[in-house]
């Protein structure tokens, strides 16, 4: 696997996301607001271990354990994603180039 452009931009666009919600949660007053804010970056892995039911892992944590337990392995799937699309539409690319 190689890390390309597109990997690179969907990590950016990933952690610039991330910033904003860490940051807005910041200056919202209401618990549950802060939370939802708080939880956003990492919902959908948060959803995969809820389907194989392994939330415990999570029980104790910090935000910021949080964030490195759930956030790293998604910059490492969307580099993984970004060279896969990168790959698929070279393909396409050269196979019409013939």
């Amino acid at each position: 696997m190689r890390i390309t452009k597109t990997g690179l931009a969907l990590c950016g666009l990933y952690l610039i996301v991330s910033f904003c919600f860490v940051i807005s949660a910041q200056f919202v007053s209401d618990p549950k607001g802060k939370y939802i804010f708080l939880q956003m970056p990492v919902v959908l892995q948060h959803g995969l271990l809820l389907a194989f039911d392994t939330t415990r892992i999570l029980k104790n944590m910090s935000w910021v354990e949080i964030y490195l337990v759930l956030g790293l392995p998604m910059l490492g799937f969307l580099v993984l994603l970004g060279s896969l699309i990168e790959s698929f539409v070279f393909k396409i690319w050269a196979g019409n180039n013939r």
